[in-house]
């Protein structure tokens, strides 16, 4: 896979949410659980010798993680298989997003302490909720069928494919807006765009977490330092990463740029 060969900016935006059912990917992991962390977790790895020093890397969560919080916090006995290992048995599709959300800010705090703790990288790391945004990620909610029905009146794009139905477009979004504070993709958007061009003034973040732009403050829980490092090792099994975990890819281009100013030198 060809990277570019530097990168200032990573913005982990891919999710999914609240599925009806059960789903294992191919290795054996809830698929909200895989789509949402361990996905963003070894892609960040993989990219790791192509940030630059001072690279910004944001992970979208969402105050959805306050379903794992309020509970107690990560559940590693449900958290990658969401349920029981060989039946549907306990899994609830909200209860698995909101454990995805929180592994967001934990990965987030703790890429940030490792990569303080190596001394030779200056990353800085931040985690956002976005708000409520008019996407298909909804789509699971209202069920795929009615959804399809609707996203097929309204086309691909949110727009009308009939102009007689944009009535209809317009009385849909203006009653789920005022009913649930539902935003618009370029207000939902805003807190991306505004951490990605280093337009918030709160620098370093130091795996802060936004929402509308402002800082927020987070619960006792979601600070859990102990469970943070516990996701990252079990995501490092996970993923592969072998016994030089997630820094590897970092660790072997720096060994092998030491190596050929070695042998210039010699």
């Amino acid at each position: 896979m060809n990277f570019p060969p530097k990168i200032d900016l990573l913005m982990l935006n891919a999710g999914i949410m609240a599925l009806p059912q059960r789903e294992l990917t191919e290795d054996g992991v809830e698929r909200q659980m895989q789509s949402n962390h361990l996905g963003h977790f070894l892609l960040t790895s993989l990219l790791a010798p192509n940030l630059s020093n001072d690279a910004r890397i944001i992970s979208v969560s969402s105050s959805a993680h306050q379903f794992a919080t309020l509970s107690g916090g990560l559940e590693f006995d449900y958290l990658w298989s969401g349920g029981s290992t060989d039946s549907d048995y306990g899994f609830n599709g909200w209860k698995s997003y909101g454990q995805s959300k929180l592994a967001n800010i934990y990965f987030s705090q703790e890429l940030y302490r490792r990569a303080q703790e190596r001394g030779d990288i200056n990353w800085d790391v931040a985690s956002l909720h976005p708000g409520v945004v008019q996407t298909d990620l909804s789509r699971y909610i209202l069920g795929v069928e009615n959804w399809d029905r609707l996203s097929g009146l309204f086309g691909n794009d949110g727009e009308s494919n009939d102009s007689s139905n944009n009535w209809l477009q317009d009385g849909v979004s203006q009653t789920l807006s005022s009913l649930f504070s539902i935003l618009t993709v370029p207000e939902g958007a805003n807190t991306h765009v505004q951490l990605g061009a280093n337009a918030v003034a709160e620098r370093p973040w130091k795996a802060a977490y936004f929402e509308a732009g402002k800082k927020q403050r987070l619960s006792d829980v979601a600070l859990d330092v102990a469970a943070a490092r516990r996701l990252w090792q079990e995501s490092e099994e996970l993923a592969g990463l072998g016994e030089n975990g997630f820094f590897v890819a970092l660790d072997e281009k720096q060994g092998a740029a030491t190596e050929m100013d070695r042998l210039e030198v010699s």
